[in-house]
């Protein structure tokens, strides 16, 4: 995934994640494609291969239904302080599905902004690591955390940390 800052002005800023979902439905599509040409093509025609032909267009069809309902086409998030006030949100698009609000909140509740960063261990033993921003708002007399990305590159994180704290004029923690 990778993050996109779409506007960025002293009292607003807006990111988009893009998700490889079309990628890897265009995958999908080239492997059923292919699987199912060469059953097609097989020598032997038994029963055994309609099966595994029928097998396999399920199976990618079932796959591909689960991964349009559970995966966004992207995440938007936007922070913007109005003479009124202002708002910090962030919410997915789906592909059939309308969009979800993950968060809507007042900017009047935001009492600060912050980075978390954590180190993930890949296939092989390879080390990543991978940052996320956070808010902290108070709603009456209560603290609460929320997360305004997903897990992305740490440097993206930090420029987006750095000018949501400064168009919204809250602190940054470290």
């Amino acid at each position: 995934m990778h993050i996109q800052h779409v506007e960025q002005s002293h009292n607003q800023v807006s990111w988009q994640v893009n998700t490889q979902l079309l990628p890897m439905l265009i995958g999908i599509s080239v492997a059923l494609i292919v699987s199912v040409t060469l059953l097609a093509l097989l020598p032997n025609p038994n029963t055994l291969r309609w099966i595994l032909l029928t097998g396999v267009i399920l199976s990618t069809l079932a796959a591909t239904f689960y991964l349009v309902i559970t995966t966004p086409l992207s995440e938007e998030g936007l922070v913007k302080r109005t003479p009124e006030g202002g708002t910090v949100q962030r919410e997915q698009r789906f592909l059939l599905k309308d969009k979800r609000v993950l968060l809507a909140a007042p900017l009047a509740e935001v009492t600060a902004f912050g980075v978390e960063e954590r180190t993930f261990e890949q296939t092989g033993g390879r080390l990543i690591t991978l940052a996320r921003l956070w808010i902290h708002l108070t709603r009456e007399e209560e603290s609460v955390a929320e997360y305004l990305t997903g897990w992305l590159a740490p440097e993206a994180i930090q420029e987006l940390a750095a000018s949501s704290a400064k168009a919204a004029r809250r602190p940054l923690n470290a």
